[in-house]
């Protein structure tokens, strides 16, 4: 829609930016009224130093979703494209129901943490959710690796060839799930000009077929995506942590808290 009515890049930006900061701005009021005890001492000035931060990075976001869409136009065909942009958006479908679920039952319990307790569990919430999201994601690409050609003949059967890419997209979703999801609080109390240069920075993963002939390949185009936001994450990972770390899902605490071994 941005690129049909021929609308200045800049301003895509603060429509993005605007629209963000009036979401996180509101339900952080809504937060802060719904939580609010005699232990807490938000204010509205404490409000915005949060939301505003927040929301010129989340802004980022569907630019970078623009510029992968860009990169795949530019080097697939016709054919190609179709398959690559069918496989994309159908790896999102499940696996994004299943987060908005987990994001229902966790982000209240986290912001009640954050204005309560002060980032007290904010962190273990997390890393048990990405966790949950993992093995979630592991599940729906064994499930779409078996039973895509018969989905495939019975609902789109013009789709069959597109069972690789989709794949690829599912394993690749499942390898960034594995990452500590800690941007979140990272983005609140740390400094957020870094956080915006490191999401900036990790848009050059983009500039990879333009340089190396040999990511034109549409296997790898389609990887572009999952890896800047890997590059993401590590980079925001190591500010928080000062290092660099995997949130795998098998952990023997997660096991022996939910399963008794």
């Amino acid at each position: 829609f941005f690129l049909e009515v021929n609308i200045d890049l800049n301003m895509i930006f603060i429509i993005l930016a605007s629209c963000s900061f009036a979401s996180m701005f509101l339900s952080e009021i809504f937060s802060n009224i719904k939580f609010k005890n005699s232990n807490s001492n938000y204010t509205m000035l404490s409000i915005l130093r949060l939301s505003i931060p927040i929301s010129l990075q989340k802004s980022i976001d569907p630019l970078q979703e623009i510029i992968f869409l860009m990169v795949c136009n530019y080097f697939l065909n016709d054919y190609l494209l179709g398959l690559a942009l069918f496989s994309y958006r159908m790896s999102l479908i499940v696996p994004g129901l299943v987060g908005s679920f987990l994001e229902i039952n966790y982000l209240p319990l986290i912001s009640k943490d954050i204005i309560i307790n002060k980032f007290k569990i904010s962190n273990a919430l997390l890393q048990e959710k990405t966790q949950i999201q993992a093995l979630c994601n592991f599940v729906i690409l064994i499930f779409a690796i078996l039973f895509y050609d018969f989905f495939a003949q019975l609902i789109f059967p013009q789709y069959l060839e597109a069972k690789n890419i989709f794949i690829i997209f599912l394993f690749l979703m499942f390898v960034l799930s594995l990452v500590v999801d800690s941007i979140l609080i990272g983005e609140l109390i740390k400094a957020s000009h870094k956080i915006v240069f490191y999401r900036l920075l990790s848009c050059t993963i983009y500039l990879l077929p333009f340089v190396i002939e040999s990511f034109q390949n549409i296997f790898l185009i389609i990887s572009l995506m999952p890896l800047q936001f890997m590059t993401l994450r590590f980079l925001v990972s190591f500010e928080i942590n000062k290092k660099y770390s995997l949130d795998y899902v098998l952990k023997k605490i997660y096991l022996k808290k939910y399963y008794g071994f």
